[in-house]
């Protein structure tokens, strides 16, 4: 059974939990600062598979490794070779005890206390629980990951190893004894992979002890608790900073979480550690394509095509950059092919769904909804797609019923949540969609559209500080991210406060990409002039006028800025150019009737 992908699921710049002040650490999290002398693998796995399922009893679970640990010490007695000791531990677990393979890969299938209990587990729980037994019989057995070079899932095995002997135990095959050379193969290994020093050798029990965490932390954002996955990823990057695959998952909360730069920052970094990590390629092209850049997002996710034309989350992305640029056939053409090579894949029948909705074809949008919820009923992503659906072709009360039982099954779900604020925002129902906006930031942190829309809400009630609060509070969380920067400038902007929003666009400017300097510069301008600071004003006008001198906004700043100046002349040929590239523009009319010229 393999390891869950990282991808199937997203760098730390603060030093993480460092002030005394700081709350205190969880227990699974500070066991993990013991020094290794006193570090028990088992201890640390039972305390990190409590944080999953709180009702783990340690106490029990520890006693009961130590009993069997010592039930097989006498057992290995009795085993003269090393092949002799690793067949006592396969006739251990799979006869006497009869451990077998998990009927669902999910968190229980990897986390020791859930694998004592159900006596089922993964690679990766079956492996955990060798060394752990492996430590308290005396056996030298040592942990060994195997992750594929390419998308699918890595492997865990455990290899007895006393510098003399070298012989792999493959739990998920009753100890099966196959070579690396076997493994090389069958993950498409290269050597500058197994150059990295960490695959097909011995690991430490921290190193294990990360894999759990970020396994645990990929369940987590699979589960749509990304915020939840964070502590965990925190944990596993201190334990081992160059794992590729860390900065990858944390890559993918943080997009999760709404905050396209620090995932923009993790996928690099992952790409950094290990060149060529699908995962994190995918990430990319997953910021990109949310940043409108489909050029970019189409390179990225053709290379990873290039290497598997079957990649699932490849075709996925590739799917969603079709709708994207409302080539609504092409999208439903490659998800058909999804669904028909995985017809039990719930996420791609509701994405179908999607295509099909926004093609305009919704009874087969409507099929695909509900075949996706034939298959999990609890899918909350579903039932909404299912009531858009049904809302567009007026079956207004089914929509009703199918909104509501979204909302049962993840009450800040939220898509759900931003389409009944913005019902709400058409229908003028402003402290409705207000109350809507914020359940969906509970649901999706962070999501620029959403905070756009609260803050539209919030500045259409008057409530000019609750504004300023929502575009602060998330600046605090995203101090560089450019467009939520701009929105929160023109908060200050409208809150009279031109001051506040020049020293937020100046500290934008630095770290902004260079798509972004004009935006930021037109809107330095604008405060500056709101400062009465007219030449200044005009000086930025002009430089962006000269890269592009039919720059309405630009236009307009320049004509402000030589009123101000008292030049009626120049003002006024000025609003002349704006008419001339705009016919009805109304402000620029009522300038010229303000400056006695028609």
């Amino acid at each position: 059974m393999p390891l869950r992908s990282p991808f199937a699921i997203v760098l730390c710049s603060a030093a993480l939990y460092a002030s005394a002040a700081e709350p205190a650490l969880p227990e699974w999290a500070a066991y993990l600062r013991r020094p290794d002398a006193d570090f028990d693998l088992a201890r640390a796995a039972l305390l990190i598979g409590r944080e999953e399922y709180p009702n783990t009893n340690l106490e029990a679970a520890t006693a009961k490794l130590d009993a069997w640990g010592e039930r097989l010490r006498k057992d290995l007695t009795q085993s003269g070779t090393v092949s002799g000791k690793l067949d006592t531990l396969r006739t251990f677990l799979f006869e006497a005890e009869g451990f077998q393979l998990p009927e669902r890969d999910d968190a229980a299938a990897f986390l020791l206390g859930e694998v004592l209990e159900r006596k089922r587990g993964n690679c990766l729980g079956l492996s955990v629980l060798c060394l752990a037994l492996a430590d308290r019989a005396g056996l030298q057995l040592h942990g060994v990951p195997v992750p594929n070079r390419l998308s699918g899932p890595g492997h865990l095995l455990v290899r007895f190893d006393d510098g003399t002997t070298r012989l792999n135990f493959d739990p998920t095959e009753r100890g099966a004894a196959h070579s690396d050379a076997h493994y090389t193969a069958l993950f498409k290994l290269r050597d500058d992979d197994l150059k990295r020093g960490y695959i097909l050798n011995n690991a430490t029990p921290k190193q294990i002890v990360n894999l759990l965490l970020v396994n645990l932390a990929a369940a987590r954002i699979e589960d749509s608790r990304a915020a939840q996955a964070l502590p965990l990823l925190e944990q596993a990057m201190l334990l081992q900073p160059e794992y590729a695959p860390a900065h990858q998952n944390l890559g993918m909360a943080r997009l999760k979480l709404g905050d396209p730069l620090g995932a923009l920052e993790a996928f690099e970094r992952a790409l950094k550690l290990q060149p060529g990590l699908t995962g994190a390629r995918l990430g990319l092209a997953e910021v990109a394509l949310n940043a409108k850049d489909s050029t970019r997002a189409l390179e990225l996710i053709q290379a990873v095509l290039d290497e598997e034309p079957e990649h699932p989350q490849a075709l996925a992305l590739l799917a969603n950059l079709h709708l994207v640029t409302a080539d609504y056939r092409q999208a439903v053409t490659i998800l058909k092919r999804l669904v028909e090579t995985a017809p039990k894949d719930v996420h791609a029948r509701t994405n179908l769904g999607a295509a099909y909705r926004h093609a305009g074809d919704f009874p087969d949008a409507e099929s695909a909804y509900r075949a996706a919820i034939e298959l999990d009923p609890k899918l909350a992503d579903a039932h909404f797609g299912l009531a858009e659906t049904l809302r567009a072709v007026g079956q207004l009360d089914e929509a009703a019923r199918a909104y509501a039982r979204a909302l049962e099954l993840d009450p800040d779900h939220a898509p759900t949540r931003l389409s009944q604020a913005q019902h709400a925002l058409t229908a003028g129902k402003w402290p409705e969609a207000e109350v809507a906006f914020r359940s969906a930031l509970k649901g999706k942190p962070n999501d620029l559209e959403t905070l756009r829309g609260l803050v539209e809400v919030q500045l259409r009630q008057g409530k000019l500080k609750d504004a300023d609060l929502t575009v602060t509070e998330a600046l605090k969380v995203q101090p560089k991210h450019i467009a939520l920067g701009l929105l929160a400038g023109e908060v200050k902007l409208k809150a009279n406060q031109p001051a506040e929003a020049l020293r937020i666009y100046e500290t934008l400017r630095p770290h902004a990409p260079a798509e972004w300097e004009i935006p930021i510069l037109q809107r330095i301008a604008i405060a500056q002039g709101k400062l009465g600071r007219h030449a200044e004003a005009l000086k930025l006008a002009r430089q962006l006028l000269e890269a592009n001198g039919d720059d309405i906004v630009a236009l307009r700043i320049a004509a402000s800025a030589c009123e101000g100046l008292r030049n009626g002349p120049q003002a006024i040929a000025i609003y002349r150019k704006l008419l001339e590239l705009n016919p009805e523009d109304t402000a620029a009319k009522q300038a010229l009737a303000r400056l006695g010229a028609k």
